[in-house]
């Protein structure tokens, strides 16, 4: 029953959705963001309660020596809830200049955007990322409005819209024009709704698959000359069988002259 109510939703957003007003967004620099989708094995961890200090778990001690080493910021989103002890708060908002956290979400998501969002807010928890990535990139106008009320000012679009878009079943409630758009110019503004999309580039564990190597993947960044944002993300459960990499991209990114920063601070 919940996901036939997530697919009525989303169904009658896309009935009812009026074309909006999208323009490209041109920014005066570049940033680079790196995240990770499905995140839960972390989480489960806290949930424990037998740790000292959240970089104990696997996964955000590879992310603190990444970010210690290269100064990268990173985002986790999340499909499991908030119910952590709240001993871990100030360790998460200590942080929040590098390590965010946010929505990634399944089944009904009105209950679970919810949930999400007022769980945060009773831990007092400082360290949200407002322009997250959902999952499969399936959202309804009606999911992102409610997004926007729990102060999310965008999102993170797909990757794989040029070369997948017949498959691809969704990229929120944009339409097809509006993707080919975000596609070639990677940030659009829907003026109609007030909000943002970045295109994401692409996952690390495709790398090799699609270029053979992080340097096929630069080029890939670099021939888009309206804009050259470095959006990149992988998975919790598989990351770290990427990090060479990762590494490589990082230092390229250094090199290159980059900001690693979160899309967020570039609008709000």
């Amino acid at each position: 029953m919940d996901i036939l109510k997530t697919y009525i939703r989303y169904y009658y957003s896309k009935l009812f959705t009026k074309t909006s007003d999208i323009i490209p967004i041109y920014l005066k620099y570049r940033i680079f963001h790196f995240s990770l989708d499905d995140c839960s094995l972390f989480i489960n961890q806290l949930k424990e309660n037998k740790l000292n200090s959240i970089f104990e778990t696997k996964t955000l001690r590879i992310l603190k020596r990444w970010h210690d080493q290269y100064g990268i910021v990173v985002s986790l989103y999340l499909q499991e809830d908030l119910s952590f002890h709240n001993k871990y708060v100030d360790e998460f908002n200590k942080n929040a200049n590098w390590l965010r956290i946010s929505y990634h979400g399944i089944g009904d998501k009105k209950r679970r955007i919810d949930k999400f969002f007022y769980s945060a807010q009773n831990l007092n928890l400082k360290c949200l990322d407002y322009v997250p990535r959902l999952d499969y990139f399936h959202a309804s106008l009606l999911d992102c409005k409610l997004l926007k009320k729990h102060g999310c000012l965008g999102f993170l679009g797909c990757d794989d819209w040029s070369y997948n878009k017949k498959r691809r079943k969704s990229n929120y409630y944009l339409k097809n024009s509006q993707n080919d758009l975000l596609d070639r110019v990677k940030i659009i503004y829907d003026k109609d709704h007030s909000l943002y999309f970045f295109k994401t580039d692409f996952r690390l564990e495709q790398i090799s698959q699609r270029w053979g190597s992080p340097n096929g993947a630069i080029k890939f960044i670099k021939q888009n000359k309206f804009n050259e944002n470095c959006i990149i993300f992988s998975h919790e459960s598989i990351f770290d069988k990427f990090s060479k990499e990762a590494e490589e991209l990082f230092k390229w990114a250094i090199k290159d002259g980059y900001t690693f920063d979160f899309p967020m601070n570039l609008i709000k």
